[in-house]
């Protein structure tokens, strides 16, 4: 598996480009930023992106769906419960970073429990409730892309609409049972392990 991250947006949101090196098919997750840099991750790829994934649709995270889908023809998919919020344009983060009109739908809307497939490498959508209502992370090969569930030392904020502080805990609760050599790869800041944040995120323990 190969992973290709990139800081994008004024949030500093991980754009991750994921494909199997053999077929290289490939995933975008949360492409954030403007069509500049959507194009920079996408540089120099020479392979098929199958799928864009959306870990949640706060606007720092889904800011640059509509370029990603013009480069790459891919399908865009997200959580049924948070599927509404990309045609909110009009909210303060939006504003924020540049969104001034509805974004494309999605092509699939999930439930979690889905598998999503890039040639032999498979992930499993997990449904993470609490920062928003229709909040999922991806796990396979070993690695998590954990969305703003988890971070490297701290979680997700649940203050913001849609956000339950008694759900983000059990879904906290939840990954924290995976291997402790899962690789972390936070929708914000640096990688880590699950290890790691059992052993040292005290805003976990």
């Amino acid at each position: 598996m190969q992973v290709k991250k990139q800081r994008m947006g004024p949030l500093g949101t991980n754009c991750y480009l994921v494909w199997e090196q053999a077929s290289k098919e490939a995933m975008l997750i949360d492409p954030a930023g403007r069509p500049e840099r959507i194009a920079e991750i996408l540089d120099g790829f020479e392979g098929h992106v199958k799928y864009i994934v959306l870990t949640h649709g706060h606007a720092d995270h889904v800011g640059g769906l509509r370029a990603a889908k013009a480069s790459t023809q891919a399908s865009a998919l997200i959580h049924r419960l948070d599927a509404h919020l990309l045609a909110e344009h009009d909210s303060m983060i939006a504003r924020y970073v540049g969104i001034t009109e509805p974004l494309p739908e999605a092509d699939q809307l999930l439930t979690g429990g889905e598998t999503l497939q890039l040639g032999s490498l498979v992930f499993e959508v997990l449904h993470t409730p609490g920062h928003t209502a229709g909040g999922i992370a991806l796990l396979g090969e070993g690695v998590l892309f954990s969305g703003d569930t988890l971070f490297a030392g701290s979680f997700g904020r649940y203050d913001l609409p849609g956000g339950d502080w008694q759900a983000l805990k059990t879904s906290l609760q939840r990954l924290l049972t995976l291997p402790g050599e899962t690789v972390v790869h936070p929708g914000h800041g640096e990688s880590t392990t699950i290890l790691e944040e059992q052993k040292s995120n005290r805003f976990v323990q």
